[in-house]
């Protein structure tokens, strides 16, 4: 009996081949996606195709559209002589022709519906990384001042009166504790007012004096931790339906294992 075959690359596999051993590599789907688009760079092969070119490269598509001298015709009926459509010679920087495991990732990366996550697969396949996330924690930091403004002091500084006790309540106050009030002259040891403050006396015979402090804010704010989180959420989300659409592609070289990512780390 004679084995049956499949086109390499052609995404299916001999009726007959169930029993034999899958040789291809394991890989999760993080890992297939930087090597398609990082290493393979199989989303820019199509940036020299014209549309009529792209779709003769694919059997299951149609050529659409017409040209001035008949080539989109002949593309329609097939009549290539069995060439393959190339867009006039390698990208810069791009194989000439990529494994088309990674075409099939990327083919399935583009057919991710929402925009933003497609987006994200894409950016951080190309990084070689994933987005980045918070677990929530925040400490107080002092509030900066704008860029714009000069200083040494770059945080906010804000002041604003107080009413200080009576002097005779504080005095009797030290007496009832047993602290003197006066030196061994007669003095008092206290004076009205200490150095390097400033006071007011109010309408209403009472005294004030300046406090000042440094306003504090939580770092990162909520509204950065919910940004981070959102990003990596709609990453994963992305980088789900990636793994749903590959499922539905046998690869070639490469056995896909799923994506062990959890969706909440902070959680």
């Amino acid at each position: 009996m004679t084995a049956a075959t499949v086109p390499a690359g052609s995404g299916r596999r001999p009726a007959n081949d169930a029993a034999a051993p899958d040789t291809r590599q394991p890989v999760d789907v993080e890992r297939l996606a930087i090597w398609a688009i990082r290493d393979q760079k199989a989303d820019r092969t199509g940036g020299a195709l014209f549309d009529l070119e792209a779709a003769l490269d694919h059997p299951d598509r149609e050529p659409q559209g017409s040209s001035r001298d008949g080539v989109a015709t002949l593309m329609r009926r097939r009549e290539t002589g069995g060439c393959r459509i190339d867009g006039g010679g390698p990208m810069r920087g791009v194989q000439p022709r990529v494994h088309p495991d990674a075409e099939a990732v990327v083919d399935a990366i583009r057919a991710i519906p929402d925009w933003r996550q497609r987006g994200l697969v894409f950016e951080y396949a190309q990084l070689g990384d994933r987005p980045d996330w918070s677990n929530g924690y925040q400490t107080l930091v002092p509030v900066p001042v704008p860029e714009s403004r000069r200083g040494a002091v770059r945080h906010v500084v804000r002041a604003e009166w107080v009413d200080l006790p009576l002097q005779s309540v504080l005095l009797a106050d030290l007496r009832r504790r047993g602290v003197p009030i006066l030196d061994r002259y007669g003095r008092l040891r206290f004076p009205s007012q200490e150095p390097g403050f400033a006071y007011r006396i109010t309408d209403d015979g009472g005294r004030q004096v300046v406090t000042r402090w440094c306003p504090l804010e939580p770092y990162p704010s909520d509204a950065w931790i919910a940004n981070v989180n959102a990003i990596y959420a709609a990453w994963h989300a992305g980088m789900m339906a990636l793994e749903r659409g590959l499922r539905r592609v046998v690869l070639r070289d490469h056995r896909l294992v799923g994506f062990g990512v959890p969706a909440e780390p902070w959680g």
